[in-house]
């Protein structure tokens, strides 16, 4: 992520506990799968995969309002 310039959160916990939590509670069935958290502390967005050039993530911060 440093190589290309990511500044915003991330995290990568591969804990048996993690995991865990990932299917149990938010109900993930894959990975890559990104999260777009509002100011509220709400899910915004979430989705799966991974596709260069895709624009979900600034779709989603657009509609928060933020640039």
């Amino acid at each position: 992520m440093k190589k290309h310039g990511v500044t915003f959160l991330n995290i990568l916990d591969t804990s048996k506990d993690a995991v865990s939590t990932a299917y149990r509670r938010y109900r993930t069935s894959g990975v890559p799968v990104s999260y777009i958290i509002d100011r509220k502390g709400r899910v915004a967005a979430a989705w799966y995969g991974y596709s260069k050039g895709d624009l979900r993530g600034k779709e989603a911060l657009k509609k928060l309002g933020v640039k």
